[in-house]
């Protein structure tokens, strides 16, 4: 009976988690990854879907992170140029 409740709500939980738009995805995932309180943040392209408001929050969020709260950031992020 306790896996069939348990199965339920991942069920339901995963069904929400489509419905969100990839912004939203990645803002979950970074949230998920700070509960824990890490000391090393790695992330991979944590900008990608976000507005550039986001993109101005995300930024002082992991600069505050590693200033504030010493914590080591990398960040990495391909930035397409255009073709040459």
């Amino acid at each position: 009976m306790a896996f069939d409740a348990v199965d339920t709500v991942s069920y339901k939980v995963i069904r929400l988690y489509i419905q969100f738009k990839i912004g939203m995805r990645q803002r979950l995932g970074l949230a998920s990854v700070l509960i824990s309180n890490p000391q090393i943040i790695l992330l991979d392209e944590p900008m990608n879907g976000l507005d550039p408001d986001g993109i101005r929050e995300l930024r002082a969020l992991l600069i505050e992170l590693a200033h504030k709260e010493n914590k080591a950031v990398l960040v990495l992020q391909f930035l397409h140029l255009g073709c040459f």
